[in-house]
């Protein structure tokens, strides 16, 4: 319901795309002090680059970062954020020889975490982002099939409030928020 905001943080932003529809549904302008990013993958760090100037994000209300979000994260020191976004890796090594032809183009640091559970983004991002999230402001993720739960429970020990569950059109499970 929020037609402006501060900022949008993704911790892990591949080509950008959840940034991008930040500036697609509320606008670019209404983004005010812009879009931050981190990507750990130096190709598609630049993709995202690139994609910003694509979609007329202008240089100057972007800042994408290179690096390794779980042992180095970025853009912790700024003024918070209202929204921090994410689409983690989320597949459990274990489930590698199971995923589907149309994803096995993505690069494997992409889909899958070290954890059994798919959940080390989920917590590492989760405990980081009340520290750098503005009082009322939101984290969102996308969800790995059956992670909801877990990733509730996540958020909650970590302190966020009213958090839903949102399904796909195929009735799963597929994204989460709840507000600091």
């Amino acid at each position: 319901g929020k037609k402006t905001v501060n900022k949008v943080y993704d911790p892990a932003c591949g080509s950008g795309s959840l940034l991008l529809k930040f500036a697609k549904i509320l606008g670019a302008d209404n983004v005010r002090l812009g879009f931050y990013g981190q990507e750990i993958n130096i190709t598609t760090y630049n993709l995202c680059r690139i994609n910003m100037f694509l979609h007329d994000v202008s240089y100057d209300k972007f800042n994408i970062k290179l690096g390794d979000t779980l042992t180095d994260p970025k853009h912790w020191d700024d003024e918070p954020f209202e929204a921090i976004v994410s689409n983690p890796p989320y597949i459990a090594p274990k489930f590698k020889k199971d995923l589907q032809k149309e994803v096995k183009f993505e690069p494997e640091i992409a889909l899958f975490t070290k954890d059994e559970k798919g959940l080390e983004f989920y917590e590492k991002i989760s405990s980081d982002a009340p520290k750098y999230l503005k009082e009322g402001g939101y984290l969102m993720f996308e969800l790995g099939l059956g992670q909801s739960g877990d990733v509730a429970q996540i958020m909650s020990s970590n302190g966020f409030k009213d958090i839903k569950v949102l399904k796909d059109l195929a009735g799963i499970d597929r994204v989460i928020f709840g507000r600091k």
